[in-house]
């Protein structure tokens, strides 16, 4: 008997995205084992939500809701479809960080948190899948089913196939100290706190030449917060010392993963945090803000602080980057994590293994 076919919905595909990354490891590991797939969305590169139920019900396919913001007709599509129903939940940053940018996005964050709620209260779900176990905990204080209720991490795009540019490469390797970090534009990943450590790393060592790479695209709606990230470099006089590099090529970030230093992150809110891992496998030590589902990600293979201190953040930069031996350890312990944790091959199999009984 062929398997059964497998449609999943997303409210906006963009394949270069962490949540394009997971579904498009999902097809993969469901037609590696003939398992025909269909991609609906609300927006992006995909099929139109409106061909998902005639089909789902003809064909008695299985719907897997990936859910990340509020999307009323995606929603609704999912509680509708036949069982099985599986929901794949990346987490919904609270509205609170967009409040002061775009009250839009913040009523977006609140609808989706509100979805949420509801499709747990609805019930009927055959398999909950946090990306996290801080995303767990939260779906079980909400009522999910513990039975049924798996983390799996998100899958993550290998790069062993992209080649770095090789003209940023040489731009960044000019013997200063190359600070990254990669997330969109957004005041809840913590931009404005990294912005403030490069600014304490410049008052206490001066002599020490320094950058700031962040790199991400920027949502028109958050437009606001650039803007006030850009006025910040200004008025703290590292204008000269930051990049904001926008939205690029995987070729362009590839040789920013090369030629940085040390990758910081200050988010207030990750359901997983993908970039932690894009820079353990990439050979890049990690200090973090122990925030939300970050500790768990990175585990003891990064620098963990606990608050957004800037005194703080530069100055375990400015340590790892000035001890060659420290950074050394933190690279192998990333890449032990990596391969312990996050093998795309066990990945494939536990997938598999969780919604392969519904596929029968």
């Amino acid at each position: 008997m062929p398997p059964r076919p497998v449609a999943i919905l997303v409210r906006n595909h963009a394949p270069l995205s962490a949540v394009g990354a997971d579904i498009e490891g999902m097809r993969l590991a469901l037609e590696s084992q003939g398992t025909p797939v269909r991609i609906f969305a609300g927006e992006g590169t995909a099929e139109p939500l409106a061909a998902h139920l005639p089909w789902a019900r003809q064909q008695d396919a299985l719907t897997l809701l990936h859910h990340t913001i509020a999307w009323p007709q995606g929603l609704a599509a999912f509680l509708r479809a036949p069982s099985p129903r599986v929901f794949r939940y990346h987490n919904v940053t609270p509205p609170r960080s967009f409040l002061p940018y775009s009250p839009a996005w913040a009523a977006g964050a609140a609808l989706g948190r509100a979805e949420t709620r509801l499709v747990l209260a609805r019930g009927g779900l055959d398999l909950v899948l946090p990306c996290s176990g801080y995303s767990r905990d939260e779906l079980r204080a909400r009522g999910a089913p513990a039975g049924r209720t798996q983390v799996l991490a998100p899958w993550e795009r290998p790069a062993r196939d992209v080649v770095p540019d090789a003209a940023t490469v040489t731009r960044l390797d000019d013997g200063a100290t190359n600070l990254l970090f990669v997330g969109r534009m957004s005041p809840h990943k913590g931009q404005h706190h990294l912005v403030d450590a490069l600014a304490a790393w410049r008052e206490r060592w001066p002599e020490a030449p320094v950058r700031l790479l962040l790199v991400g695209g920027v949502d028109p709606r958050l437009a606001g917060y650039a803007r006030d990230l850009q006025d910040r470099c200004r008025r703290l006089g590292v204008a000269d010392h930051v990049e904001l590099m926008g939205a690029v090529s995987q070729e362009v970030l590839e040789a920013c993963y090369a030629r940085a230093t040390v990758f910081l992150l200050a988010s207030h809110h990750e359901g997983f945090c993908v970039p932690v891992v894009e820079a353990f496998r990439r050979g890049v030590p990690v200090v973090a803000v122990s925030r939300t589902a970050v500790p768990e990600t990175a585990g003891d293979a990064a620098v963990l602080l606990p608050d957004f201190d800037p005194q703080a953040l530069a100055g375990a930069a400015h340590e790892l980057a000035m001890d060659p031996a420290r950074r050394a350890a933190l690279v192998a312990a990333g890449r032990a994590r990596v391969a312990r944790y996050y093998d795309p091959a066990d990945w494939r199999d536990r997938f598999l293994a969780l919604i392969g009984p519904l596929l029968r």
